[in-house]
């Protein structure tokens, strides 16, 4: 198994020790966590750049970073006891919407075997390499000005310090760019015309992915402009008695964010004949039940992963242990054989066409849900529609 962290593509690291990956060794998996450019040394394009390395691949150094660490665990795994014919690529966030760009990249066929991607979102509306006023070259082009880099220098671009190649604080994401041949669609957009390759597939999201919204000042507001005269009348399917609005419309934009791409990904998937199984993630450790309202955006790594996370703050009890050896062992039996179905826990089903049939992890276990708010997420999906 291969981890892609997340963290928008401007931070993280494979080292961090939410990511130990002995309990999954002690269950047989030969585990590589790596590390990929971020920020603007892993996105970033300029005419300079674009000129020296015509008809090469431009721009996407993080991911350029990723295809050349699967490129290595397929040369390398025999050695270590691994099967190169068996890596499954798994990640978070920014490291789920890896897993999903490199499903559709032409430059990593015949790397990995399955995938799995936890709360990835829609991972759309990228920058072109060139061709509009706010392409990737055109910004580049401008922030190298803006360092006193004159237009065609190419060695003094490269000649910038880190620190200002860094610019930090960097805030917004660092998202992958169109650049035609590693990137070539918006990823939505490429799952729906076919170019997923048809590997086993898990995906999902949490219950609780309105939690990111302390760090994106604006978006649920912005949401709602998207949406139109159309927003109210959504909301008000949201708000139930004794929600507050605000709660309802943190909820609707965590599911138009996480929920609503992970299953129209698993639908475009599943209706071209590949195995694809459907989750929604929403255990809570028992310590944090009276504080915490949900499993927020990344709160089913420490499961995943069978080690719990400084956020526990307690020592897991035997319920959070459980739920541990369940999710990390559905997890492991997907790597292992393609199919995340054991002897000894609750059948989950392939998603198929007409029924979005998935596996929910709450607080009272797991258990298959059909057609999981359906009503709501079919309206707001149609709403969203570009």
């Amino acid at each position: 198994m291969l981890w892609i962290h997340g963290g928008a593509f401007i931070m993280g690291s494979g080292s961090l020790p939410t990511y130990d990956g002995r309990a999954l060794a002690r269950k047989g998996i030969l585990l590589v966590t790596i590390n990929y450019r971020l920020g603007r040394f892993g996105t970033f394009a300029n005419p300079s750049l674009s000129a020296e390395q015509r008809g090469g691949v431009l721009a996407n150094y993080g991911m350029m970073d990723q295809i050349a660490a699967l490129r290595w665990v397929k040369a390398n795994a025999g050695a270590f006891g691994g099967d190169p014919d068996n890596v499954t690529i798994f990640g978070q966030s920014a490291g789920a919407s890896s897993v999903n760009f490199l499903m559709v990249s032409p430059l990593a066929r015949g790397l990995f075997s399955k995938a799995i991607a936890q709360s990835g979102g829609n991972s759309d509306h990228l920058k072109p390499l060139r061709g509009t006023q706010d392409s990737a070259e055109n910004t580049g082009l401008q922030w190298a000005r803006s360092k006193g880099v004159p237009d065609g220098d190419v060695k003094a671009l490269r000649g910038l310090p880190a620190e200002t190649v860094l610019d930090a604080p960097v805030r917004a994401p660092a998202f992958p760019i169109r650049d035609g041949k590693l990137i070539e669609y918006d990823n939505l957009d490429a799952f729906r015309l076919g170019k997923g390759v048809l590997v086993p597939y898990l995906v999902g999201a949490n219950n609780y992915e309105q939690s990111l919204i302390r760090w994106l000042p604006g978006a649920a507001q912005a949401m709602l402009a998207r949406l139109g005269p159309q927003a109210e009348g959504i909301v008000a399917r949201y708000q139930q008695s004794g929600v507050s609005r605000e709660q309802s419309v943190g909820q609707m934009w965590g599911e138009q964010a996480m929920v609503l791409p992970a299953r129209r990904r698993a639908r475009e998937q599943a209706s071209r004949g590949a195995p694809v199984w459907l989750y929604r993630y929403g255990f809570v450790p028992e310590a944090l039940r009276d504080s915490t309202p949900g499993a927020g955006h990344d709160a089913e790594l420490e499961m995943v992963f069978a080690t719990p996370s400084p956020r526990s703050r307690a020592k897991w009890t035997v319920t959070d242990q459980k739920m541990a050896d369940l999710v990390s062992n559905y997890w492991v039996a997907f790597a292992i054989s393609g199919n995340p179905n054991t002897a000894d826990a609750p059948e989950w089903p392939r998603v198929s066409i007409g029924h979005d049939r998935l596996m929910e992890f709450s607080n009272a276990g797991a258990a298959v849900v059909a057609d999981f708010g359906r009503d709501r997420l079919d309206i707001l999906e149609q709403a969203a529609a570009p």
